[in-house]
């Protein structure tokens, strides 16, 4: 077991050295930059605004903004990672070590689809909690900042951290059918993979909805998407009776926000479960609906 656990650790390790300055760069960059305009810059907001409402939309905006970054990295990454080791000539070096594919392909999924997006959200979430003070400081002067009612705010930024963290989770195992057959393509077709893929999907997706009246293609792909945004975005998932909007947020009117950032999380997990059962047998397609 600790023989296994030490190549894998090895091979993540690898996929560190290799990519971490590209991850780090992609984190660091646009938070860089936002500062300094943040800093240098002016920030305006209509009457009526609130810091605690300024402080948490700029916080966790640059948060999402860095998750949209960070899986458009990822998947523009998995598009070369399964030929990777034949583009530069070290596939030979690695199947001379006692190390399996199964696990080759699973450390690089995890670095790749969790591990390193997570890094940069982290660095944008981190980033925007430094920014967002100076942008009050900067819109409301000091007032904003001593008049805030920080104990809404203290509540919130872990409730919302926690979600966009299991939301990349969640959306990272969404993902991960069109990882694989991207993944799947390129080692085929190689430069050709990704828009041979696409183009197979929506052209044959559609030929078989209005020919044959067929839409269980497109509606697969939409089922994955909505379900990668739902993951990845409060509200995308519904309101479930719950109104939380810009407005109020920037108001100041914090009830409510921290039951609205959570409630997709039980019913986006059993989905996810139910979608893999449904590779099973039927007894235990059964078992899996009936939970």
């Amino acid at each position: 077991m600790s023989m296994t656990t030490n190549v894998f650790q090895t091979l993540m390790l690898r996929e560190w050295m290799q990519h971490h300055k590209g991850w780090l760069a992609l984190g660091l960059v646009p938070v860089v930059l936002m500062f300094l305009v943040t800093l240098f810059g002016s920030v305006s907001v209509d009457g009526g605004e609130s810091g605690e409402g300024l402080l948490l939309l700029v916080a966790f905006g640059t948060a999402m903004m860095m998750v949209v970054l960070a899986m458009a990295a990822m998947v523009f990454q998995a598009s070369g990672l399964a030929r990777r080791d034949q583009q530069d000539r070290s596939i030979e070096f690695w199947l001379s070590l006692p190390v399996g594919q199964p696990q080759t392909l699973a450390a690089m999924l995890l670095m790749h689809v969790w591990l390193f997006p997570m890094m940069v959200v982290a660095i944008g979430l981190l980033g925007g909690l430094l920014i967002a003070p100076v942008a009050v400081v900067k819109a409301l002067g000091l007032a904003g900042l001593s008049q805030m009612a920080w104990g809404g705010v203290l509540s919130a930024v872990p409730v919302a951290t926690l979600r966009v963290f299991t939301g990349m989770l969640l959306a990272g195992l969404w993902a991960l059918p069109f990882v694989l057959l991207m993944m799947a393509a390129s080692v085929w077709l190689k430069r050709w993979g990704v828009p041979v893929l696409a183009a197979v999907v929506g052209l044959g997706g559609l030929v078989l909805e209005k020919a044959y009246q067929q839409t269980w293609l497109l509606d697969s792909v939409r089922s994955l998407g909505s379900n990668v945004g739902a993951a990845l975005f409060p509200g995308a998932a519904g309101n479930a009776g719950l109104q939380v909007n810009d407005k109020m947020l920037m108001s100041g009117h914090l009830e409510g926000l921290n039951a609205w950032l959570m409630m997709w999380e039980p019913r986006s997990a059993a989905r996810y479960a139910r979608s893999m059962c449904s590779l099973g047998s039927p007894s235990k397609k059964a078992r899996c609906w009936s939970v």
